[in-house]
């Protein structure tokens, strides 16, 4: 059987850790969140070429390029839409 020990412990901090840590209220959620949806369409062959050699050039994804252009036809042909 092990003895009590008798001043500081060789674990002397170990307590402390131990504590639970004060809760903060998390922040508040966004009231939608926005998260990538599958979606599928289809492209002239001639179109989804040019579309990869952009988005190559661009150093960014091919769905980036699309939803960037879909949020500018939006924008500019349905502003009432938000």
């Amino acid at each position: 059987m092990s003895k009590p020990t008798k001043g500081k412990s060789r674990y002397g901090g170990i307590d402390s850790l131990r504590a639970p840590a004060p809760v903060e209220p998390a922040p508040a959620a966004p009231a939608q969140e926005d998260k990538l949806e599958p979606f599928s369409t289809t492209l002239l062959g001639s179109t989804k070429v040019l579309l990869k050699k952009a988005a190559a050039d661009e150093r960014r994804k091919q769905y980036e390029l699309l939803e960037q252009a879909i949020a500018d036809y939006l924008e500019k042909h349905h502003p009432d839409l938000k």
